[in-house]
Order: C-alpha cells, then structure tokens, then sequence
C-alpha cells in the first residue's frame, strides 16, 4: 500500500507531513512517533535547501514501512558537523540514529530521501538506547570521585535493640 502527498516549499509542509504520516500509520504497527519526527526533518531539509514542491509517500510492508520525501534538487545531503547548541544540523544525525536504514536516490535532477522502520514497536530498553546514541558524550577530565571511609565506628552500624 502506497499513499502519497504532495506539498509546497513552505514553512506549514513539515507540519502537514507529520499529520500525513501519523494518519496513514494510524493502524500500522510500527512506531508512529519516530515516522513522524523523521519525517518532519527531511521535508524541513526539503523546504530549506531545495525549495521546490515536494511528495511525501509512505509505503506499508509486511515487515517495514518506508518513508520517503522527493525533491526538485539533485544535490545531496550531507551530514554536517555543528556545535551541540547550534540551531540547525540535527536532521540527518536524528535520520541515522532513529531509523532502521536510511538512504539517497538521485535521479535527473531530482532526488528522494527515505527511511525504513520495521513493523514492530521497539521496546522502552530499545528506545532509550537509541536516545542516548543520539546524544554525543561528554569529555570529563576530572577523575572519579573515591569512596570515603567513615570514622569511628568502622562504617559499622550498631544493630537496633529488640525489645
């Protein structure tokens, strides 16, 4: 099953999209959440560096869903390296974390942009590793902190009377 929609270079799209795509997963299984963010990232890159219309399409397996956004652009994302408080240039580090497989096709002067997520919904384990990939570690120069040693009492604590 193929549904498709077709949208304008503006700034209402990702939204429009995400309705899309969270209508026509409604009964799916699958995880409609992370269709729906991922979907909004490539129509936003979509709106911003190829600025023509646009066609969102979702197609149903039996065992995926592919996502797909296609352009008037034949240039090439690019994953970019920005600083973590920059406010732009998460779209695609968000598209390789969070999406089962992802890729590019280009074609005579157009392009389309897709992702896969299988059927199943990822559990809460699965779900937060995937948040915490997505989010760079921290450099720590400090050193680990020592356990200290109580006085007095050996760390021992005097055992309650009974009564």
């Amino acid at each position: 099953v193929i549904s498709k929609i077709d949208l304008p270079a503006e700034p209402s799209s990702p939204g429009r999209a995400r309705r899309f795509v969270t209508d026509t997963l409604g009964d799916v299984a699958t995880d409609v959440d992370r269709a729906a963010l991922l979907v909004s990232e490539l129509v936003t890159n979509a709106v911003l560096h190829a600025g023509t219309q646009l066609e969102v399409a979702v197609e149903i397996r039996p065992r995926l869903v592919q996502v797909s956004v296609r352009d008037g652009s034949d240039a090439r994302p690019a994953v970019q390296r920005y600083d973590r408080y920059a406010a732009t240039g998460r779209g695609l580090h968000l598209l390789e974390t969070l999406a089962d497989r992802w890729g590019v096709d280009v074609e005579a002067e157009e392009k389309r942009v897709w992702f896969e997520l299988a059927r199943e919904v990822p559990t809460a384990t699965e779900r937060q590793r995937a948040a915490q990939a997505a989010v760079p570690p921290r450099a720590s120069t400090a050193e680990p902190a020592r356990p200290r040693r109580r006085r007095g009492g050996g760390g021992r604590r005097p055992e309650a009377r009974r009564r």
